[in-house]
């Protein structure tokens, strides 16, 4: 029975490894599942913003169309007047009735970090060994102290 103990506890050491690496580190592991929601609030807080000024282009435009004082308003901040008016253009000045009109932020997506599956199999396998090593040193320990024992018992 002691036997069967000393041969499955690193067995055990390992698949407690393993399970632990890929459940907290591995590819579908906690910390890439963080990673991954805080990008997709990032892509959704942009997608909003993009939809937003959509929306109001979309207003815009449909001013343009239909309303002929809308339609002065951005012809004069072109730089087209009226008759009878006149016009003193700045040289270092350029009109845009459109400054804020802008197509979103630049999102870089990222790939996502996570320990991989073979890594997590490697480090389990060495974690399993250097407990079959320090299993063997204690048990190995222990038999010489019994051995001593029996020595000085029997002296």
């Amino acid at each position: 029975m002691r036997f069967y103990i000393h041969v499955i506890f690193p067995f055990f050491v390992m698949t407690l490894v393993y399970t632990l690496l890929t459940f907290f580190f591995g590819a579908k592991g906690i910390y890439t599942q963080k990673k991954l929601e805080e990008e997709l609030k990032n892509v959704m807080q942009n997608i909003n913003m993009i939809n937003r000024k959509g929306e109001e282009l979309d207003i815009i435009i449909k001013n343009l169309t239909s309303d002929e004082q809308t339609i002065k308003i951005f012809a004069h901040d072109l730089g087209y007047i009226n008759e009878g008016e006149g016009i003193i253009k700045l040289a270092s000045f350029t009109a845009d009735p459109l400054r804020d009109a802008s197509c979103g932020n630049a999102i870089t997506i990222h790939e996502p970090t996570f320990i991989s599956d073979s890594l997590c199999k490697r480090f389990a396998f060495l974690m399993g060994l250097i407990s079959l090593i320090i299993e063997i040193l204690i048990l190995k320990s222990y038999d010489t102290a019994e051995e001593r024992e029996k020595l000085y018992i029997y002296n």
